[in-house]
């Protein structure tokens, strides 16, 4: 006796980013009259009923594969039917050279994390980044030239230590962390010894928005997916709007500064008043403060990635 169909369930769930989309579909295949319906022979009968087979027809505008299938004995003539529909495993040539930025589940995935954090320097002569390096800047090249050391100790005005005691001044940084799913562990692999080469060091060009020196590679992490054999890897930056320049003075023997390594400034400027009372004293600051680079090297950043992953990441930052 030949079996009845009806479809008792259709949902559907639809994101605006391809692929996430998917949905559920229960049928009830019924036998109406004679012999009882085994799940054995429902199963042999299966094929001639699309059970299991692509859900939608040609001329619906939801597209799926069938992920799963469910069978359960309703009764002793009935059997239902649970299918799973998912368009997330569409692409399967998704990997480090074909990336995509919407399905964290599957290779290829590229996803940029930004955090503000904060450090702290130790400052002779504080200022914006434009204002300490208005000529030379000192922090796009390997190290800062004697130009840059020069203009440093000429900017009396921007003086803030007292006696050649520093200010400590709180630096804000960002930290971006750059994520990234790969099809296999020797597509990875390829590209270990270049991330340890290169860590520690600082961008030669522009690169993702960040100028040049600014932008430090601090090392990279690597964890195992849910996914067999799909690795992935979180490359962490530093940028510092200083580009890891930071300051040193010359000073006397022990750290001590006699009046040849000393300045004076009048405070306020031009014996001004304060509190109602005219101040004509002076404060006296190190004459002769000099940049410190953190991190000598510059690299090219752009090979720590593929080419299509370098593309992605750059459309996200």
């Amino acid at each position: 006796m030949a079996l009845t169909a009806s479809l008792v369930e259709d949902t559907w769930n639809g994101h605006n980013n391809f692929p996430d989309e998917g949905g559920k579909q229960t049928r009830l295949y019924r036998r109406t009259s004679g012999a009882d319906l085994t799940m054995d022979e429902f199963l042999t009968l299966a094929e001639g009923y699309s059970v299991g087979d692509e859900p939608f027809d040609p001329a619906d505008p939801r597209a799926g594969w069938v992920i799963d299938v469910a069978l359960r004995q309703e009764n002793q003539r009935i059997i239902r039917e649970t299918v799973t529909i998912s368009n997330e495993v569409r692409e399967i040539s998704w990997g480090s050279t074909n990336t995509q930025s919407t399905n964290p589940r599957q290779p290829g995935y590229c996803n940029v994390d930004i955090r503000h954090t904060t450090t702290s320097a130790t400052w002779w002569r504080y200022g914006t980044p434009a204002e300490l390096s208005a000529g030379d800047i000192p922090w796009v090249t390997a190290k800062p030239s004697t130009n840059s050391h020069c203009e440093l100790v000429q900017l009396e005005d921007l003086a803030v230590d007292v006696g050649g005691a520093p200010l400590t001044y709180p630096l804000p940084q960002e930290e971006v962390t750059i994520n990234l799913s790969w099809e296999s562990n020797a597509a990875v692999a390829a590209y270990r010894s270049t991330w340890r080469s290169l860590r520690n060091t600082r961008n030669n060009a522009s690169i993702f928005g960040f100028d040049i020196g600014t932008l430090l590679f601090a090392g990279v992490g690597q964890r195992v997916a849910t996914s067999a054999e799909m690795p992935i890897t979180d490359l962490r930056f530093i940028f510092d709007p200083f580009g890891f320049c930071r300051q040193s003075v010359l000073s006397g023997p022990g750290g001590k500064f006699d009046p040849y390594y000393l300045f004076g400034t009048t405070v306020p400027p031009s014996g001004g008043t304060c509190g109602g009372e005219t101040f004509t004293g002076s404060v006296k600051h190190a004459k002769w403060p000099y940049w410190v680079q953190l991190f000598p090297s510059l690299t090219d950043f752009s090979s720590l990635f593929t080419s299509q992953q370098l593309t992605t990441v750059s459309s996200l930052l």
